[in-house]
């Protein structure tokens, strides 16, 4: 299915449970989010304690491209600031922005995370460009290597989503 606002109705139950157990403490970064649909879809059936969520873009960048993204972000920070008032250890939630998915090794620690998720991966449109899907293979193919730099080597595991027609194949229609 395709994400949307509406919390989750949109996502299926595997990619909202990532495997995992509700509450898990097991750390999971989401790449490339968008407009946060996803991470809060996550929160709301998984409630993971140790959520980093991320977005290519800059704020001001998500302001103008999603109408909705202030109202997503503000769901997401309350429930970062309800899960730091539970539990008063270190910071479990951090939204991020700017994070380039080739480049995650540049952000984070080397065996970080448990799950890593990339919903819908494109590369950014370039004008006269032929061949796009060329650029978000190259995209995907950067990114497995940059996760797997900072994927937990104890059972961690890398979750791609694509939309139907996005992996540019004839397989798909089968």
């Amino acid at each position: 299915g395709r994400g949307g606002a509406g919390g989750g109705k949109y996502f299926s139950s595997s990619i909202l449970d990532l495997g995992l157990s509700e509450g898990t403490k097991d750390a999971i970064l989401v790449v490339g989010d968008g407009d946060f649909s996803y991470s809060r879809a996550l929160m709301t059936s998984l409630n993971p304690r140790n959520l980093v969520t991320t977005s290519f873009d800059t704020f001001q960048e998500l302001k103008e491209k999603y109408a909705h993204v202030e109202e997503i972000l503000n769901d997401l920070k309350a429930w970062k600031e309800k899960k730091e008032k539970e539990d008063e250890e270190e910071e479990r939630i951090k939204i991020m922005h700017g994070i380039d998915a080739r480049r995650l090794e540049d952000t984070f620690q080397k065996n970080t995370f448990h799950r890593i998720v990339f919903m819908f991966p494109q590369s950014p449109p370039r004008k006269h460009a032929r061949n796009q899907i060329q650029h978000h293979r190259a995209l995907l193919s950067d990114f497995l290597v940059s996760a797997r730099k900072v994927l937990s080597e104890d059972g961690g595991a890398i979750m791609i989503s694509l939309l139907q027609g996005q992996g540019g194949t004839t397989v798909e229609n089968n």
